[in-house]
């Protein structure tokens, strides 16, 4: 297992890596985004999706998709259940007004978004507004995860808990948006990469496992 300086090292990384990540679908996986090339899903659901001026780019492992802050967005149809998992990595190009990284409504709320700076961002849970804070650099990776079971949702940023938040409920089916809100527009700047919709609620280690690029199956 890593220590924290490495995991700090890492979190300055901004090229790409052409190995692919070693993410394997199982039965826990909800939909699996490699995002080369297009937003296919790669596990056995075959989940709905959308793509809304999206390019595709290099990215964290081969290709990433690429959303331009104006109009791009993918849509899923993607069921919400309890527990989930849900772990992507995320670029900023730049750091303007809020911008929508995950997104769902309209019942109720489970959104990750930035603020203005780079300093933080809101993660937002069934209407509560839940500050994270993590010092970013435009243009480089990071990878982000939100578990949720049992009323308690954890937000991990490079592998370590940054936010947790009990009491917590979720229901609901609405579609699942990348790079954009569902109600208002948003738009995110930057590029996501790998993601990753579980039916399960991943453990810290496990977690950790998809920051370092290994299966946590």
């Amino acid at each position: 297992m890593r220590n924290i300086a490495t995991l700090q090292n890492l979190a300055t990384f901004t090229g790409s890596i052409s190995s692919p990540y070693s993410y394997t679908p199982w039965a826990n996986t909800m939909g699996y985004y490699k995002m080369n090339g297009d937003s296919t899903d790669g596990s056995s659901n075959w989940r709905n999706w959308t793509d809304t001026s999206m390019s595709y780019v290099a990215g964290r492992f081969n290709q990433c998709a690429s959303f331009n802050g104006t109009t791009s967005s993918i849509l899923f149809n993607m069921p919400t259940v309890s527990p989930f998992t849900r772990s992507l990595w995320l670029n900023h190009t730049v750091y303007w007004a809020a911008q929508s990284v995950i997104d769902k409504l309209p019942a109720n709320w489970i959104r990750i978004w930035t603020w203005t700076t780079r300093w933080g961002g809101i993660f937002t849970f069934n209407w509560t507004n839940i500050a994270y804070t993590q010092a970013r650099v435009a243009g480089t990776w990071y990878h982000v995860c939100l578990t949720f079971t049992g009323g308690t949702a954890v937000l991990y940023i490079n592998g370590v808990a940054n936010t947790t938040q009990w009491g917590l409920s979720f229901t609901d089916n609405s579609n699942l948006y990348l790079g954009r809100q569902s109600w208002w527009s948003n738009y995110l700047n930057g590029k996501i990469d790998e993601v990753i919709i579980e039916n399960v609620a991943r453990t810290w280690p496990q977690v950790l496992a998809y920051y370092n690029n290994q299966n946590a199956n």
